[in-house]
């Protein structure tokens, strides 16, 4: 689309209406939450501020870069203008539209001159629909949705930074650098995008969880937010929802274990194993019949479409060599450590060949170093001590090494990594940033946790 069929003057009076509306909701967290009062002061404006600007410069490369050609103008917001179009004044259709998504539009998409798929796709239909519901506020203004998404990419992250707080209350700096300043989620996680979505999701989830499974108030609203948020994620990107779901029950399971008097936790591995077992095949089960996209055989397609696609249709300059996969499970174990380099430590500075990979490989540099500082000072041992005294921690190991060679295998080149591992990248700098920090190899955590 054309930059002056994107821009109008009705952009700059929406623009500073609904920023306003979010510091209100902002402020109001002040009076609320006493212990989070002075993170909230040191840390609020400089986030939004940070996050406006990664949004600017996003919109930037997209509009005069790639000539409207992205995500966010190519892809969301043209499909939403063609909708308004088509419905014109119906708001019965617009709304079965947000509710049924791409089922209520058979008639409707033979009359665009679009693929269906991208009404179809259930994660780009979820964005359409989100979008569709907050452009009847904003009299569908392109800036204004894109501002939207970016708070509540940013809501979602504070939900993070609420969580991690009363965890770890002696580390309010590291926490606001992995989940508020971190350049992957200041550029990749703002605008009109899936990963918005997800960091929105993920960080009401992991606080609905916290509260109703960790700290046991058994409130209906918090088990509320965890259904909803769950099945956001599952409609956005089931994959992460599904690495993200194992490792918050790998926090409540190592939790648990803790509990248990040393002597008997001989006798509870075992046990517990088996009924975790029992457990995952009858949830395996019942989330196939709740739906397709949960099913083992769905991610295994989903993963191996993504891999031809990586492999066979999408190398291009910023690409890289996947490993090629074998048929059995264990001869592609021989793989998993270079896919993990892969998608926590690439693309490396002399692998990087346009201005906005090079800013990706300063970041992951950065990640490397911070990596093999932290083996120096707490050594493995220690580092072992840490992640037993801490089930969070353990955790964030988990979803890390499930999503980063993941993200690897399936995305054929350093432009399409730097998103897709991005949910991941505030976690792991989490976990380092802790562990470097601490004075003593067995942290004295919150009882919280």
């Amino acid at each position: 689309m054309p930059v002056s069929e994107l821009l109008h003057v009705q952009d700059f009076i929406w623009l500073p209406l609904i920023l306003a509306t979010f510091l209100l909701y902002a402020f109001s967290k002040l009076v609320r939450y006493d212990y989070a009062r002075s993170f909230y002061k040191n840390y609020l404006f400089d986030s939004v501020f940070v996050r406006l600007f990664g949004l600017t410069l996003g919109l930037l490369v997209i509009l005069i870069y790639y000539k409207g050609h992205g995500d966010p103008v190519g892809v969301y917001f043209l499909r939403i203008s063609k909708l308004r179009e088509v419905f014109e004044s119906d708001l019965v259709s617009v709304f079965k539209y947000i509710v049924y998504g791409g089922k209520s539009l058979n008639d409707v998409t033979q009359n665009l001159h679009l693929s269906p798929f991208y009404y179809t796709s259930t994660g780009t239909t979820t964005v359409v629909q989100i979008g569709l519901f907050f452009s009847l506020f904003c009299n569908n203004s392109f800036l204004s949705l894109n501002l939207i998404f970016t708070l509540l990419s940013l809501m979602g992250t504070w939900k993070l930074c609420e969580v991690f707080l009363t965890i770890f209350p002696n580390h309010p700096k590291a926490i606001a650098i992995s989940f508020l300043f971190l350049p992957s989620l200041c550029l990749w996680a703002t605008g009109l995008s899936k990963e918005s979505l997800v960091l929105f999701g993920m960080g009401y989830l992991t606080s609905a969880f916290y509260k109703f499974i960790i700290l046991k108030r058994r409130k209906w609203r918090y088990l509320v937010l965890l259904i909803v948020m769950s099945m956001l994620l599952i409609k956005v990107k089931t994959y992460i929802f599904l690495f993200y779901g194992v490792a918050l029950f790998s926090w409540y399971l190592i939790k648990s274990f803790k509990r248990i008097p040393k002597k008997d936790r001989l006798i509870y591995i075992p046990i517990s194993f088996f009924f975790l077992l029992i457990i995952a095949i009858g949830l395996g089960s019942i989330s196939s019949s709740f739906s397709e996209r949960l099913s083992f055989d769905a991610v295994g397609d989903f993963l191996r479409q993504k891999y031809h696609y990586a492999t066979h249709v999408r190398p291009g300059g910023s690409s890289y060599s996947i490993p090629e996969l074998k048929e059995s499970i264990i001869s592609n174990l021989s793989i998993y450590p270079k896919l993990l380099a892969i998608g926590m430590f690439e693309p490396y500075l002399w692998q990087s060949k346009k201005p906005i990979i090079m800013l990706s490989g300063l970041e992951t540099l950065a990640f490397l170093l911070l990596t093999i500082w932290m083996i120096l000072k707490v050594r493995l041992r220690g580092m072992f001590n840490m992640i037993i005294n801490s089930p969070v921690l353990l955790s964030i190991l988990v979803f890390t090494f499930l999503l980063a060679p993941a993200a690897a295998l399936v995305s054929g080149n350093y432009g399409t990594l730097v998103r897709y591992r991005m949910p991941f990248l505030p976690f792991l700098s989490l976990f380092l940033l802790i562990l470097i920090g601490s004075k003593k190899l067995r942290i004295t955590f919150s009882k919280k946790e």
